[in-house]
């Protein structure tokens, strides 16, 4: 796999003609903000089974996860290339930075128990097509108008135009099938996320790609059946309400989108992007790092 020049990467296409973004591809099949016959019982339910992620391996995800909180240079064959952080590789449009506050030592990898800062600031100068996906294009010119953060956008701007996350992202299981965490903050538990994927191959049995599928919810939870390493709604707490009252005035109080549900096709606009880009540089990127930086 060639190189792809980094301009590709801080630029995902999405445009709504653009096959992998297409509503009857099969790229998921999703659920958004879901009512639920408790009140207030469901902030912010997603899920999402993902059109095939060619050529990429399962390997070379569980690497990436075990390393996101370091830096590779980009492109690999060039020598003059600069350091580049694997979290910004992963979606430099919307991912700003993360750090890991228990990766030290010898092994100085994620794991079950790290604890990960993430600052993403999603939807960047995005508006609602008329299928239910973000458009990040100018509407006359039709050109991408995401820049990201590498070019430099205005921090006053951040919390205008943007929706930020900002929370501490405990993990749950990081292994070759999968990644799970929960995002916490004052206490509590309001995000979870799992991406489940697995290696595909054809009727000959030549890997073609990866599987995926992505859970997002938010709002208030806890632990789900043990074993499971999932977070479900806590729907018997007293606070629920109070809480999941509190984060959606938050998310809608730092963006001008205005709706729940038009965050959820945002987040899950942005993961779409975060899983198909992986064909365009994530294989070259391990073969020319794994050695060095272990998974």
């Amino acid at each position: 796999m060639e190189d792809m020049p980094l301009l590709l990467v801080l630029k995902p296409i999405v445009v709504s003609g653009d096959p992998v973004l297409s509503v009857r591809g099969q790229m998921f099949a999703s659920q958004l903000a879901r009512k639920h016959p408790v009140p207030f019982c469901q902030f912010l339910d997603i899920c999402a089974r993902h059109r095939l992620v060619k050529g990429v391996t399962a390997d070379a995800v569980y690497w990436l996860y075990r390393n996101l909180h370091k830096r590779v240079k980009y492109p690999p064959s060039d020598a003059t290339a600069k350091d580049i952080p694997l979290f910004q590789l992963l979606h430099p449009v919307d991912h700003l930075s993360m750090k890991c506050t228990n990766c030290i030592g010898a092994k100085d990898r994620i794991e079950a128990g790290s604890s990960l800062d993430f600052i993403e600031l999603q939807m960047t100068k995005c508006r609602v097509a008329p299928i239910p996906f973000w458009n990040c294009s100018d509407a006359v010119t039709g050109k991408d108008m995401r820049v990201g953060f590498v070019k430099g956008d205005p921090k006053d701007d951040w919390y205008l135009k943007y929706l930020p996350t900002r929370v501490t992202n405990t993990v749950m299981q990081l292994s070759i099938t999968g990644y799970k965490a929960f995002g916490s903050t004052e206490g509590y538990k309001i995000s979870y996320v799992s991406h489940d994927f697995a290696n595909a191959t054809d009727a000959q049995g030549a890997h073609i790609g990866l599987n995926v599928t992505t859970t997002v919810r938010v709002g208030m939870l806890k632990p789900g059946a043990p074993g499971t390493n999932e977070m479900i709604y806590d729907i018997s707490n007293s606070s629920f309400p109070l809480v999941n009252g509190q984060i959606r005035n938050r998310l809608l109080g730092n963006t001008d989108v205005g709706s729940t549900r038009k965050i959820g096709r945002g987040q899950m606009l942005h993961s779409i992007q975060e899983w198909q880009n992986l064909a365009n540089w994530l294989q070259p990127v391990w073969a020319a790092n794994k050695a060095k930086m272990p998974a």
